[in-house]
Formats: structure tokens, C-alpha cells, sequence
């Protein structure tokens, strides 16, 4: 392989842990920007949609109206499945002292849920940032070792394409694990700021529900 070989040539020409490597930093990338693509798309439609029913319920002239509406949809987006969830539970406890502390309780389970369903695979790239530049200082170090080893056979002839190899190697699965964790790493801290925004919209929902039920509760004793 000569220095201005193509770099799709470096992998087949490279020693077998380098292949390993660039193997594995490859798959971590393509996995990585699949969880961004459907992690930043799914999160943007649910604050979309969460912003759209805290228009509509704000609108409502009536709970149990505007509860039937919600529960006659087919498919139900996290704040209608909150709400759906609060709404039986207070109709279940309609008239009981505990009434409020048991819808409160409902919806922070429900919300717990919720908060678990938003963070799906946003883990994996966490995880990505923060090895893959470790796993590319692995496939450098093999890099290094190559050099040294064609260094060590080639005393009389020593030229550039003697020590390219191991070179490429090297500085190519250092920028490889840098490609994989510098996007994983600003694409997790936008999904966590979606996902924290989508969360206090929740909790505030939350808080007003609650506020808006005591209210009618108060007004009927």
C-alpha cells in the first residue's frame, strides 16, 4: 500500500486489530446516528404535541367534555396519556378525602414512565462519547506498533512508504473515534435538553391539573 492509497484501502491492508477496531467504531457510528435521527425527530413531535394539548385543554369549557374527546383518539400522545390516567383516577376517588393525593400520586407514576420511554437508547450515546476515543487511542497504539515493527525490518531501506502504514493506522482511528463521539456527544445534549423542556412542561401540567381539580373540589363542598 503506498502513502496516497485510497483510505477504504487502509482497512484491508491493516493489521487485524486495527480492522477490529475501525470495525467496531464504524458500527457505534452507524448506531449513533440512527438513535440521534429517531431520538431528536420522536422528541420534537411529542413537545409539539404536548404544546399543542396545552392549547387545547386551556380552551376546553369542560373536563369531562374535553376527557371523552381525548379518549375516543385511537392513539394517545404522553400528555393525553397522562391526563387520561389523572382523569380516571379522579373519577374513581370522586368524593374520597385522599382524592387529590391519589391523582397526584397517579400522575407522577405515569410521568415516571414517560420519563423512561424519552430516554430510550439515549444511554448508548452517552456511552459513545465518552469510549469511543479510547477505543481509537486502542487502534492507534496497534498503529504505533506497526510502525516500529517496519521500522525494525527495514533499517537499510528505510522510506516513507515503509512507515506510512502504521502512521495512517494510527492518525486514522484517532479521527475515527473522535467522528464517532463529538457528534454522539452534542447530539445527547440536545435529546437531554428536548427531553428536560418536555419534562417540565409535564410537571407543570402536572401542578396546574392538580390546582385546577382542588379548585372544582373546593367548589362543590
Amino acid at each position: 500500500m503506498t502513502f496516497d492509497s485510497p483510505i477504504y484501502e487502509l482497512f484491508f491492508h491493516a493489521s487485524l486489530p486495527v480492522q477490529i477496531v475501525i470495525s467496531l467504531l464504524i458500527s457505534m457510528s452507524l448506531i449513533s446516528w440512527a438513535i440521534i435521527l429517531e431520538r431528536l425527530i420522536c422528541l420534537k413531535i411529542h413537545l409539539r404535541k404536548l404544546k399543542q394539548f396545552e392549547q387545547q385543554f386551556w380552551e376546553q369549557d369542560s373536563l369531562v367534555s374535553f376527557f371523552q374527546t381525548i379518549q375516543s383518539k385511537h392513539r394517545h400522545s404522553i400528555v393525553e396519556q397522562l391526563f387520561i390516567n389523572a382523569f380516571n383516577e379522579a373519577q374513581d376517588r370522586r368524593g374520597a378525602s385522599d382524592m387529590i393525593e391519589n391523582v397526584k400520586s397517579t400522575m407522577d407514576i405515569c410521568q415516571i414512565r414517560i420519563q423512561a420511554q424519552l430516554d430510550h437508547y439515549a444511554l448508548f450515546l452517552a456511552s459513545a462519547a465518552s469510549t469511543s476515543p479510547y477505543i481509537g487511542i486502542v487502534g492507534t497504539v496497534f498503529g504505533i506498533i506497526h510502525t516500529l515493527n517496519a521500522l525494525s525490518t527495514a533499517s537499510h531501506q528505510l522510506t516513507l512508504n515503509v512507515v506510512a502504514p502504521g502512521i495512517s493506522e494510527a492518525l486514522y482511528t484517532t479521527a475515527l473515534g473522535l467522528f464517532v463521539a463529538i457528534p454522539a456527544l452534542f447530539a445527547y445534549n440536545r435529546i437531554q435538553k428536548l427531553k428536560n423542556e418536555i419534562d417540565d412542561r409535564l410537571t407543570l401540567f402536572q401542578m396546574e391539573f392538580i390546582q385546577l381539580l382542588t379548585k372544582q373540589t373546593n367548589s362543590t363542598l
